[in-house]
């Protein structure tokens, strides 16, 4: 027990610097590419907050722990909302821009509402999950279009070189860290679970899920 624990802790913590990684090495890229910076906050930040339940849930998925696997996309959803948007409000209001009331948020619970749909067999097939990923394609391609219609140009030089193959090999080492953590912390969660005598869901819903939110 102590020694899952430790996998956890581990596999969060390892979860957490793998994010960061592969979020600064990619936005560098991308600046030395002359991508606008709205544009890498729209793609490259907003998905790179979300690596850490995605490698995790992939891991689960390929290890055969389907439990964990959609469980912690669902607990990481009520986390970002419940625990991290709620205390975030409660120690200081916060204003919600008209454009996400407009625009994100209806798509938020559109594809909510289809995933609902697809699982109430109790199952997400290979197709459905095709569906869910171009539907995902699709909302990035759209923001990154209203991004540039609204970018201005800018020919300004960054204010530090970083090599491309420097940066690429920072990405990479994120992905090895991901990668590490993600097993690290579904074995561990595996085991809690088998020795607590609970369902995987339960632990995946709660110590998974808020272990790679919080990062």
């Amino acid at each position: 027990m102590l020694i899952d624990s430790i996998l956890v802790i581990v596999g969060c913590t390892l979860l957490y610097f793998g994010g960061e990684r592969v979020v600064e090495g990619s936005s560098r890229i991308a600046r030395g590419l002359r991508i606008s910076p709205l544009i890498i906050g729209v793609t490259v930040v907003a998905f790179g907050t979300s690596l850490p339940e995605a490698f995790v849930s992939i891991v689960a998925a390929l290890k055969g722990n389907q439990d964990i696997c959609v469980s912690n996309i669902i607990g990481s959803n009520i986390v970002n909302i419940g625990l991290i948007l709620g205390l975030a409000a409660f120690l200081c209001p916060l204003n919600v821009d008209k454009t996400l009331l407009r625009h994100e948020l209806p798509f938020m619970l559109g594809i909510s509402a289809v995933f609902v749909v697809m699982s109430w067999d109790y199952q997400v097939s290979r197709f459905e999950g095709a569906v869910l990923f171009v539907l995902f394609l699709l909302f990035n391609f759209w923001m990154i279009h209203k991004t540039r219609s609204n970018a201005r140009v800018e020919n300004t030089q960054t204010e530090q070189a970083h090599t491309l193959l420097k940066d690429s090999l920072f990405v990479l080492l994120g992905f090895a860290l991901l990668v590490a953590g993600a097993l690290l912390l579904v074995d561990g969660a595996s085991s809690i679970a088998e020795f607590l005598g609970i369902p995987a869901w339960i632990i995946g819903i709660t110590v998974v899920s808020i272990g790679t939110s919080l990062p």
